[in-house]
């Protein structure tokens, strides 16, 4: 099985493993799911630790068997942290099972259990055993299954109630059906692989990736046939969290970069047209001033060798002051006008005058 299938990360200490962890792998198999049982998975040779962590990466779920030696272990306490982080931020959900262990000495560490975390504690950093002690209690208040002295079922029967348990809860994070359906539900695995399954609904667990079909479901083989663009996309940023938010981001920067390009080139071009109409303006106004032309004194006569001086006065009144009082002035041809405007705006022009 590659690691990227993994349907169901098991984590738990090892006086469960060759008894009721090993039963639960493989009844969990049998059913058609594929679960992670480290030396089931990791071969000679291989970097356990590495294995481990990317296993947890890419299971869909995870079953903690807790029993009173769990907290005895370092790693089983790190694969708990790793599998509480993915529980909060995914689809990801957990099944604990408290196996001989009250909840309430899982939670607050007492008893045998309690004994077992403190001497493990001894030779870690204080950050560390806080950190621990902080998954232990989170996974307290998960609702467990619970397997104790008192339980009239025999093993079997208590992992196959689980393993029905496990594939309900699956279905319902990975595939939305009618809950009214549910107690007609079978599962569709590869032991009855190309036959017709006689159920109402039926779902398909090969590879995580379940299909409902009514009355004679055949099993599907290819993953992605006659699936959905919207599921194809719902399956695949679920499989690829950090790539799809990476695409947001950059999506976003292209949509408020180019909103800010288009505001800044609407006001660089509203302030060119501004420019471009006083000019205009001033240019005309300037042209009119002909040299043939002469006013009355009293109404400030204007000649050729006297343009100069006059342009450079206008436009420091322009650059100064009031630009719209020149123009309307310049516009009514007033040579009072232009004599108050400027007056009224720059007193060391006027004297010039």
């Amino acid at each position: 099985m590659a690691i990227e299938d993994c349907d169901v990360f098991l984590s738990f200490r090892g006086d469960t493993r060759n008894n009721f962890t090993c039963y639960l792998y493989e009844e969990l198999k049998r059913q058609g799911f594929q679960p992670f049982m480290d030396r089931a998975n990791i071969g000679i040779g291989d970097d356990i630790h590495g294995i481990i962590k990317k296993a947890i990466k890419y299971s869909k779920s995870a079953i903690v068997v807790i029993s009173d030696n769990y907290p005895s272990s370092s790693h089983c306490l790190n694969e708990l942290v790793h599998v509480l982080e993915r529980n909060r931020t995914s689809k990801y959900f957990i099944i604990p099972i408290f196996y001989y262990v009250e909840a309430r000495n899982v939670k607050y560490q007492l008893g045998k259990f309690g004994a077992a975390f403190e001497h493990v504690k001894k030779r870690e950093s204080n950050e560390k055993v806080k950190e621990w002690r902080a998954a232990l209690a989170e996974v307290g208040d998960i609702l467990a299954e619970e397997i104790n002295e008192k339980d009239p079922r025999t093993e079997s029967k208590i992992i196959a109630d689980i393993v029905a348990s496990f594939a309900q809860k699956y279905s319902e994070h990975y595939l939305k059906w009618p809950e009214s359906k549910a107690s007609s539900a079978s599962i569709i695995s590869p032991q009855n692989k190309g036959q017709n399954v006689p159920t109402e609904y039926c779902f398909d667990i090969e590879e995580g990736l379940l299909q409902v079909t009514k009355d004679n479901a055949q099993f599907r083989t290819n993953k992605y046939e006659n699936m959905t663009f919207r599921s194809w996309m719902k399956d695949w940023i679920i499989h690829n969290p950090k790539f799809f938010i990476v695409i947001v981001i950059v999506v976003i920067f292209i949509i408020i970069s180019t909103v800010v390009t288009s505001i800044y080139i609407h006001i660089e071009s509203s302030a060119v047209d501004t420019v471009s109409t006083i000019y205009k303006d001033l240019s005309t106004t300037l042209k009119d001033l002909d040299a043939e032309t002469t006013w009355d004194p009293k109404n400030f006569p204007v000649t050729l060798k006297d343009a100069e001086p006059w342009a450079k006065i206008i436009l420091t009144a322009f650059k100064d002051l009031d630009s719209e009082n020149i123009l309307t002035a310049f516009k009514d041809l007033d040579s009072e006008k232009i004599l108050t405007a400027l007056k009224d705006l720059d007193s060391g022009t006027t004297e010039s005058i």
